[in-house]
């Protein structure tokens, strides 16, 4: 472009479309501010700029820079969904990673730039822009693609926060889990990092009565052990319930779904998603199966309790610190890893359950094995004055313990670690659903005394908590967008509290701690066939 014009005066500009954007061109933009957001690079706590995606009439996406020291000059004018005329900015080759769309060029603003506000036509320019990814273009992805991924999803689990130690500047981060079902089936990790967990808006998540479709743009690809999962990035964005023709397709896809998000600690999060993506199973051939095949799966079985087996006892005593089970010797009880140590008692339950074609035993632990006979071993052993050796029987259950002979339920089972080490088939259950609905006692209060088991006036279906109908929003809270509602200008992003959860449904096969923050969490099990 020559320069030796000697006019003075405003340079003529054409109103070109993102995609004629090139180096040098002269020109304005009519765009809708669709995202806003600060990147911050790992391991710094400031901003190194200020981003937004733009987007034209004819829906195509461009991001521009606007760096630090100008910021200042557009901070007011910034606001996402409102469409502006842009001019005196400069096209640029796009040569940065971890961008929000894939693109030639970007735009770089300078302290020239001029925004001014459009509002005629607005509703020509679209207020959104993705680019969902299937599960199999997540696989082909990895944390140095230079596009970042955007995924949308029935929202199914939510992991209580946590924290874990970091790579970059040492120290730790807090980071919640969790599992979204994409519209092929397949369900994804999304790990949200601490300056995202805001996003997820907990507590409104809690209020809704059934799983919202969630959207969540601006994802890096990451790996563990083999397992891809999400993470968050100073990019991320979320959105619940858009009005978006893939929300559509999501709900029609799992419309017979109307149960409430499960909200899970971080001891069950190990299995949650193998657990989602159980397949159907039948009791005989799981006799059959090769270990490396069912390594890591869960499978479905519909079958009736027919024996609750307690020969090899009931419960054991376990470390309270690691959880290791735990022999006394001479009365004392010592972990190898924190040594001497008052043991805490875990419910082990050895159950025989009958699907028509076979009759298996399973292994029922923790606060679901609880749940399955109505029984908190914690309140019996914590009950003071009273001589534990002569209360519990290893051998016999509490007369109090609900009678869950014939009783049928939708079991979760699979072979435990522990016993692929071992090189033999023990499978466990790791959730239980009852299949019939009958008015049974759910409040059981035990007499350590004599023994005996009192019934409660309430009633409830053994093994399933209660988890209530719809709960009232919190006040201050924002609405989550619903089918009828029109989509919000800017994504819900509000404090989140601590999360609720839906206690003795799953059971973990053991509890992991990441310790990179870009590379290492824990690790899921293996990709399972679609159902």
């Amino acid at each position: 472009m020559s320069l030796s014009s000697t006019k003075k005066g405003p340079v003529k500009l054409i109103h070109a479309r993102i995609a004629q954007l090139r180096p040098g061109i002269r020109a304005y933009v009519v765009v809708r501010l669709s995202r806003l957001w600060e990147t911050i690079f790992p391991g710094s706590a400031t901003s190194a700029r200020t981003c937004v995606l733009l987007l034209d009439d004819e829906g195509n996406a461009i991001q521009a820079f606007i760096y630090s020291g100008i910021i200042s000059r557009f901070r007011g004018r910034l606001i996402e969904g409102r469409v502006f005329k842009i001019y005196r900015f400069q096209v640029a080759e796009c040569k940065s990673g971890y961008n929000p769309v894939p693109s030639e060029y970007i735009i770089n603003f300078n302290s020239s730039t001029v925004m001014e506000e459009v509002s005629l036509d607005v509703d020509n320019y679209p207020r959104h822009y993705f680019r969902f990814a299937t599960m199999d273009e997540i696989s082909g992805r990895g944390d140095k693609h230079p596009t970042l991924t955007d995924v949308i999803g029935l929202l199914m689990t939510v992991v209580d926060e946590s924290s874990v130690s970091v790579a970059h500047g040492g120290g730790s981060a807090a980071k919640r889990d969790v599992l979204v079902k994409l519209l092929g089936g397949e369900v994804i990790r999304v790990c949200f990092w601490q300056g995202q967990m805001d996003l997820l808006c907990v507590e409104s998540i809690k209020s809704l009565s059934t799983k919202p479709v969630i959207v969540v743009a601006g994802l890096v690809v990451k790996e563990f052990v083999g397992v891809k999962y999400l993470s968050t990035c100073s990019v991320t964005k979320v959105f619940f319930d858009l009005d978006v023709v893939d929300s559509e397709r999501i709900r029609e896809k799992y419309i017979d779904d109307q149960s409430l998000v499960e909200f899970i600690g971080v001891d069950e999060a190990a299995n949650a998603q193998a657990v989602l993506e159980a397949e159907d199973g039948v009791l005989d051939e799981l006799f059959y199966a090769e270990l490396a095949d069912v390594k890591g799966k869960r499978y479905r079985i519909e079958a009736k309790i027919s024996e609750i087996n307690t020969s090899n006892g009931w419960y054991y005593e376990a470390c309270p610190m690691c959880g290791v089970k735990l022999q006394p010797k001479n009365g004392i009880f010592y972990c190898p890893k924190d040594g001497v140590v008052t043991p805490k008692f875990v419910m082990q339950l050895n159950v025989f359950i009958d699907d028509g074609s076979a009759r298996m035993e399973v292994a029922v632990f923790g606060g679901l094995a609880e749940s399955l006979i109505g029984v908190e071993l914690s309140k019996i052993v914590s009950k003071p004055g009273l001589k534990r050796v002569d209360l519990l029987d290893r051998t016999k259950l509490p007369s109090s313990a609900r009678d869950a002979m014939g009783l049928e339920y939708e079991f979760i089972i699979g072979v435990t670690d522990q016993s692929v080490r071992r090189g033999y088939l023990k499978y466990k259950v790791f959730k239980f659903t009852p299949k019939a609905v009958e008015v049974l006692p759910s409040a059981m209060q035990i007499d350590l005394e004599k023994g005996k088991g009192k019934i409660g006036e309430s009633s409830q279906v053994p093994g399933v908590c209660d988890v209530g109908g719809p709960k009232t929003p919190p006040e201050n809270s924002p609405e989550f967008v619903r089918h009828s509602d029109p989509p919000p200008s800017t994504p819900i992003s509000i404090g989140s509290a601590g999360s609720g959860k839906r206690k003795d449904i799953t059971s973990p096969d053991c509890q992991a701690v990441p310790t990179d923050l870009f590379s290492e969490d824990f690790p899921q099990g293996k990709k399972l066939k679609k159902r």
